[in-house]
């Protein structure tokens, strides 16, 4: 049954579910609902910057940290995305402890640098 209300959902309103599950924390769910719906460039980075917070933050040990936020970025279709998700993404930090703000923010800063010497 769970199935079914959830295959209708992404027929009758792909936003509202990809939403409603980020909400609820599964935001690379949200995405490939986002991704095979077609939703528009914005929510998709939206939701990329979600994804890209969670693996910051996330202990390295189960999956997460700066080496796997940047395999993320590396793997968007679209390379420039990379930047703009970047950028979301540091906007959505300030609720973190400063230490480890400052850590995630030095690393955001690094690969924005990376990203802007590549079109010089």
């Amino acid at each position: 049954m769970f199935v079914f209300q959830v295959e209708a959902d992404c027929k009758e309103d792909p936003e509202g579910l990809a939403l409603r599950l980020a909400g609820k924390g599964a935001v690379s769910a949200a995405l490939k609902v986002a991704e095979s719906a077609g939703l528009s460039i914005d929510l998709r980075r939206e939701l990329q910057g979600r994804q890209l917070v969670k693996l910051l933050t996330a202990d390295p040990l189960n999956g997460g940290g700066p080496a796997e936020a940047s395999r993320f970025l590396s793997s968007l279709r679209d390379t420039d995305d990379a930047l703009p998700v970047a950028m979301g993404a540091m906007q959505l930090l300030p609720n973190l402890r400063s230490k480890q703000l400052l850590v995630i923010k030095h690393y955001l800063a690094y690969f924005y640098l990376v990203q802007l010497c590549k079109f010089l």
